[in-house]
């Protein structure tokens, strides 16, 4: 997981690279992001994050659920240590 390189207290971009499958839904505590045309999933809610651990919930195109806890979802490049099995 990686942030996008322009983000306020209003808007945060995040992007997750080495997907086994294709991503459909991402969800950071609970709240919706959205999927830009350009590979970032995106937070406009203007919600504070407050203090971690954040749950970073993935879905993929296949319905497979990954969910990861991370202590600052704001710092850059993390690994989140999780994998779906890819489509057959």
């Amino acid at each position: 997981m990686d942030l996008k390189d322009s983000w306020n207290q209003w808007y945060r971009g995040f992007y997750f690279s080495m997907a086994a499958d294709l991503i459909d839904k991402v969800t950071l505590d609970g709240r919706h992001l959205t999927p830009s045309q350009f590979g970032f999933w995106e937070d406009f809610s203007g919600s504070e994050l407050g203090d971690g651990p954040h749950t970073i919930e993935l879905t993929s195109v296949a319905g497979e659920k990954l969910r990861a806890t991370v202590d600052d979802v704001m710092k850059p490049m993390q690994y989140l240590n999780i994998q779906f099995t890819g489509r057959n």
